[in-house]
């Protein structure tokens, strides 16, 4: 059987993400943060497969179905645009 990369629109599909330093942090934190991520304008944007939004968001430890960390250094700015991906996401 051969396979169609052309019908894995997972992997075919770019994600635009967009992090930004946690607003509940104070300001000479959320500067730090911005700083070492070298932020522009306060975020921070990149492109994923689709693919690998579970690696991504794991790695950077911002999964949905992580418990809330009031130390968490980023978030995501664009997390209503991700949220359809969400449901297709295997479990942490």
């Amino acid at each position: 059987m051969q396979i169609d990369a052309q019908k894995d629109t997972a992997w075919l599909n770019i994600l635009g993400i967009v992090v930004k330093a946690n607003p509940d942090l104070t300001l000479a934190q959320r500067r730090a943060i911005e700083l070492d991520y070298g932020m522009e304008q306060g975020s921070l944007r990149f492109e994923v497969r689709e693919a690998l939004l579970f690696y991504l968001l794991q790695q950077l430890s911002l999964l949905p179905s992580s418990p809330k960390d009031p130390h968490q250094q980023i978030v995501l700015a664009n997390r209503e645009t991700l949220e359809p991906y969400f449901n297709q996401l295997p479990s942490s």
